[in-house]
């Protein structure tokens, strides 16, 4: 079985690529998605978040505010890397079973989308890293319109990431999204007809 991991730095595109791979009718394991649902519904996690980083970040149902809580990690890495390391093991954990899953199943290809592949290691687990880019603009244009957020936020977000330099230092394979969705499409099926013979 094949493991290609899916990265990109905020406003890249990766979930369009992500889209596109589930288009296409391969398997993918959304990273996102399960942190959402460990942030939602994992009572470990949970108490760990408000223990952490206060009850200012939950409503007074006990639900997490996901905002609350980005505002606080996207402008401090400190407590970024914080709230990694508690919601990153179980992540872990989660995406492990998935691939024993498809191995069981005699899956031939699996995709893992994952914003944080590189930083926290699950790279380990891919076969193959590929990286999605953009152009600084296209990215910091992307993310105002989608968030809502001044430009001066975004730069902060995009300074708190890993530098892209040091991101490509890793990827095996660059998917640059600055274009047309043309474009992109057909970056991506030429991704994956590269590695589906295998």
């Amino acid at each position: 079985m094949k493991v290609i991991g899916i990265t990109g730095g905020i406003g890249s595109g990766k979930s369009t690529v992500s889209n596109i791979i589930k288009n296409n009718n391969f398997p993918i394991i959304d990273c996102d998605e399960i942190s959402r649902e460990l942030t939602r519904n994992d009572d470990a996690v949970l108490s760990e978040i408000r223990r952490c980083f206060g009850a200012s970040v939950f409503d007074d149902n006990g639900n997490l505010l996901r905002q609350e809580l980005a505002n606080i990690v996207f402008s401090d890495s400190l407590k970024k890397k914080i709230l990694e390391d508690i919601v990153v093991t179980r992540i872990f954990e989660i995406v492990q079973d998935d691939l024993s899953k498809h191995r069981s199943l005699g899956t031939k290809l699996v995709f893992i989308d994952a914003p944080l592949l590189i930083e926290t290691g699950l790279n380990r687990l891919c076969d193959i890293c590929v990286l999605v880019t953009a152009d600084i603009e296209t990215r910091i244009n992307r993310v105002e319109k989608r968030d809502g957020i001044s430009r001066d936020r975004v730069l902060e977000r995009i300074n708190n990431q890993m530098p892209e330099s040091e991101k490509k230092a890793v990827a095996d394979e660059l998917i640059d999204n600055s274009g047309s969705i043309e474009y992109l499409n057909n970056s991506v099926e030429r991704l994956i007809n590269k590695y589906v013979e295998y």
